[in-house]
């Protein structure tokens, strides 16, 4: 007899739905007795091998179902999401069970758990949301596909039990080469008709990590990384390039790979060929900490607030819902939660590739950007000097709710800095522009919307250091001309802090609703608010620092100078010198402590083959400052003059202005996408703004003096591009007033005011242009 048999792998394989065939269409015989042989093949093994086959599978309807509040009284409803006329279809398609066990330590038991899939192409003509009986439907959003031709792999390993929190654990999570189709038709209601498709081209989610696996009684499943564990974003080959020699941007792409792209008139088929570029974004490399977990909820807080608000009816007219009326979310729903924290230079442990990020033109011949030093704001947390900080930049998005709702508003955070600043005769925001509006529809009932909501969401983070990268085929090409320039000193932040918002996605408008197209169409709705800063300024710095706020946390756009410096001043100038090991001088240039609410609907469609978005109602209200200086803690470059105070984004002293901006209005933009070479490959944005109420506000630092741009209102025509090259990056922009040249359609400042500190608007005028086009073009070239 055998013992100790550590994840031996087993010889008994069971094919269940061949022997199900085979049982089902075969005579009955009796049951013969095993010989010593066939026991001695499977005698002492210690897992199961299943493994599944089929050459295709079609089924015609599937669904998820939630529970969702009633606009009208305390009850409830369930709906459901349909996914109908589903195929499956491929070679060798089909999915391997794996599970082993075994220890070799006493009194434990560890599990090899292991899922290959075999999917090929899993396809649904429509996907539609529904009541409980699936016989009352909205518009479809269009046809789904998720396409590959590489298994995906499931697989977790442990030394004792499956969820046991305090054993350490292995875990492979493999989607590779992923092709992910939205399908929409340009005349909904003839299934003949064009269509074309968004494409998330060759997505990837790669990961192996160590860590642990267990069901918490509050916070659901957990997998989580402690001292011990850490997880590998590892970057996937290119098909059929040749990696044997190592990972690099020319033979593949990142662990985490988002390439969006698009293609008109595909017929019945589902490939990229052709497809035509739009934006890629990426992630890969060593991340020391990550916490991932997912539990259901019942659509209320801790405090017991319904975290969404209650449910509207179509006609409510007023912003404040029924008292009667139950939460959005119902009783039942999912929330998920994911934490990680990036490495870099100053925290990687030998032999680890730091966290990058990618950033660039979708699809093929494109060029792009890789970010990496991935860090905090502060770049010491002492003044005077000293050490530089190792914390980790990081991600956390918050609390993520996935629900469907059955309402005309949803609630948002409110942001108190907004909701304070002065604006024309009163503040920024009021408390009921956080009342998002989800549509506008005159008759009828609600659409029912899947809900995807975040609260509490942070990405602290700037990237110090640039790498100009291109797409795997340029430099399969061999032409070393078009080879990217390499990297750099130079960084982006983009950090933002306490991002709260709400997406609801449903069946796009009919053309007698406005939309103008009888298209299939996504319809949407929109809303975010982001926190400038951790720090309330109406409170001392003592009562901040109890609450934890120290000004180290940022919403802000900025670019970065991150060169270092030594100590030495060889040409006499009072300035250091440039050093490959000095300390970086963090210069920054941008908007930072951006407080902001956005929120608008409308919806997207495909038509032409562009991405087409119709917003017939949107606001934006922002404050923030444009400065110029250096990052907290930063080196100065002046010698003698010591360092940055880490208190810098908590004063004026680099701001040259402040800016504080609300606009009210419609947009229709079209995302036209590139082509399929170096040279047209970028991505455009055009369309037409029609400003029905604006106020664009310059605040002086000192005394808080404003001039104001007042009440604005009229129609923009937009063509912008942005162009990322070998060694630079273009942005060209064109706007066009008055467009269509009518009286009703101009420019229009109604007053140019003048605040003084404290005082009341004093009106210097008016502004007002008739029309005249405004062209402007940039270019960031890096030294």
């Amino acid at each position: 007899m055998k013992k100790n048999k550590k994840y031996q792998k087993p010889i008994f394989q069971l094919t269940v739905l061949a022997v199900s065939l085979y049982i089902a269409n075969s005579p009955v015989f009796a049951m013969q007795e095993l010989n010593d042989t066939a026991m001695r093949q499977v005698d002492a093994q210690d897992g199961i091998y299943i493994n599944t086959a089929y050459d295709n599978l079609n089924i015609d309807r599937l669904y998820w179902e939630d529970k969702a509040g009633l606009p009208l009284g305390t009850a409830e409803t369930s709906l459901r999401a349909y996914a109908e006329g589903i195929a499956i279809t491929g070679n060798n398609l089909g999915t391997t069970y794996q599970i082993q066990t075994g220890t070799n330590v006493s009194g434990k038991a560890g599990i090899d758990l292991k899922i290959e899939s075999r999917y090929g192409t899993i396809s649904a003509d429509s996907f539609r949301l529904c009541d409980a009986a699936g016989t009352s439907c909205d518009t479809s959003v269009g046809g789904l596909t998720v396409q590959s031709t590489e298994n995906a792999t499931l697989h977790f390993k442990t030394q004792d039990g499956l969820f046991n929190q305090n054993s350490l654990s292995d875990a492979e999570i493999s989607l590779k080469h992923i092709n992910l189709y939205l399908t929409q038709r340009e005349n909904a209601a003839d299934p003949s008709s064009t269509k074309n498709q968004l494409i998330f081209k060759n997505f990837n989610f790669n990961f192996t990590g160590k860590g642990y696996m267990y069901v918490d009684p509050i916070n659901g499943l957990i997998l989580e990384t402690r001292d011990d564990g850490a997880v590998h974003l590892n970057r996937v080959c290119e098909v059929g390039a040749d990696c044997s020699g190592g990972m690099t941007f020319a033979n593949s792409k990142p662990g985490l790979n988002i390439d969006l792209v698009m293609k008109s008139n595909t017929g019945t088929s589902f490939n990229t060929d052709n497809a035509k570029g739009m934006i890629r974004l990426g992630a890969s490399g060593y991340i020391p900490k990550a916490k991932l977990q997912f539990r259901g909820t019942n659509g209320v807080d801790s405090a017991g607030e319904a975290i969404l608000g209650k449910a509207f009816t179509r006609n409510s007219t007023t912003l404040t819902a029924a008292p009667t009326a139950s939460t959005i979310m119902g009783s039942t729903g999912l929330a998920t939660r994911m934490y990680a924290e990036f490495s870099n230079e100053n925290n990687l442990p030998s032999g680890e590739a730091a966290t990058t990020l990618e950033l660039g033109h979708g699809g093929t011949q494109a060029y792009g950007l890789s970010f990496s030093n991935l860090s905090p704001l502060l770049v010491r947390k002492q003044n005077g000097g000293g050490a530089l900080n190792t914390d980790r930049a990081y991600f956390d998005s918050g609390n993520v709710y996935i629900n469907l709702a059955d309402t005309k508003r949803m609630a948002l955070p409110q942001n108190a800095v907004l909701n304070a600043a002065p604006f024309l005769t009163g503040n920024l925001t009021v408390p009921d522009n956080y009342s998002q509006l989800l549509h506008s529809r005159s008759s009828g009932a609600n659409p029912r919307s899947l809900v995807i909501a975040s609260r509490g969401t942070n990405f602290q983070a700037l990237a110090r250091q640039t790498q100009f990268i291109a797409s795997p085929d340029v430099y399969k090409d061999g032409i070393t001309a078009n080879d990217p320039s390499g990297g750099g000193t130079w960084g982006l932040g983009l950090p933002f802090y306490n991002l709260n918002s709400n997406i609801a996605l449903y069946g796009g408008p009919t053309a007698t609703e406005g939309n103008g197209t009888t298209a299939e169409r996504l319809g949407f709705a929109l809303s975010m608010a982001t926190q400038g800063i951790n720090y309330d300024f109406t409170k001392t710095v003592a009562q901040n620092l109890a609450l934890g706020n120290d000004g180290s946390k940022t919403t802000s756009i900025m670019l970065i100078d991150g060169k270092k410096y030594g100590a030495s001043d060889s040409n006499g100038d009072g300035l250091r010198d440039e050093a490959l090991t000095g300390d970086p001088i963090n210069y920054y240039l941008g908007i930072r402590n951006i407080d902001m609410l956005m929120n608008g609907y409308g919806s997207i469609g495909l038509e032409g083959g562009k991405l087409n978005i119709n917003i017939p109602k949107f606001m934006l209200a922002a404050a923030g400052q444009f400065a110029v200086g250096y990052l907290p803690g930063s080196q100065y470059k002046t010698i003698g003059k010591g360092y940055a105070p880490i208190n810098g984004f908590i004063t004026n002293n680099d701001v040259l202005f402040g800016l504080r901006l609300r606009m009210e209005g419609g947009v229709d933009m079209v995302m036209v996408p590139g082509g399929n070479t170096l040279d047209s490959n970028y991505i455009s944005f055009d369309g037409t703004m029609n400003l029905t109420n604006g106020a664009i506000q310059i605040v002086e630092p000192i005394d808080n003096s404003i001039v104001g741009l007042d009440n604005i209102s009229g129609k923009i025509s937009f063509s912008n591009q942005i162009k990322i090259n070998k060694d630079n990056v273009d942005l060209n922009t064109s706007l066009r007033i008055n467009p269509n040249n009518q009286a009703s359609d101009v420019l229009r400042v109604k007053d140019l005011n003048f605040y003084p500190t404290g005082g009341t608007a004093q009106r210097l005028g008016e502004m007002v242009f008739t029309g005249g086009k405004i062209n402007s073009q940039f270019n960031i070239t890096p030294h």
